[in-house]
């Protein structure tokens, strides 16, 4: 029954009534320490987080080799791109409720902050930080279908 669509939240309960619409998207901000905010910032669906990051970065990577090339310098590759510096990597994935009662209620269903550290020998590259997505993702719609969908 629809009409008793609710969600549990430490303050109280959400009730959505019938269900109409719901849309589950992720963000990936990338913050170096000492910055005010985020030097890349990505919002997808979840199921595009990947595929919309990598874009952001190949996008990145052109616009730094083109100034490269002016400077008869080497050209970066994605294999090779890594942060010198400290960040903060910030993944948040939510769903969008729209329902009877709730014209457009979000839920945060994840949350999560990865430290990347420069100065460990063998940190990880950008591209493996990226790659790591693709699993985030999975997990996120998994946990998505499995407890938070009222469509089915």
């Amino acid at each position: 029954m629809q009409f008793g669509n609710t969600i549990e939240l430490s303050s109280g309960k959400v009730r959505l009534g019938k269900v109409y619409r719901e849309t589950l998207t992720s963000s990936y901000e990338v913050t170096f320490n000492d910055d005010e905010g985020p030097s890349t910032a990505v919002n997808a669906n979840t199921k595009e987080l990947y595929s919309s990051a990598y874009d952001d970065l190949v996008s990145m990577i052109e616009k730094i080799n083109k100034q490269k090339e002016k400077n008869k310098e080497d050209p970066l590759s994605i294999e090779s791109v890594t942060w010198v510096k400290d960040a903060k990597i910030r993944l948040v994935t939510k769903v969008t409720y729209q329902s009877e009662f709730q014209p457009a209620f979000v839920l945060t269903i994840d949350q999560t902050t990865i430290e990347h550290d420069a100065d460990i020998e063998n940190a990880k590259n950008i591209s493996e930080y990226l790659t790591d997505l693709k699993s985030y993702s999975k997990k996120m719609v998994s946990t998505y279908e499995q407890r938070n969908s009222f469509i089915k």
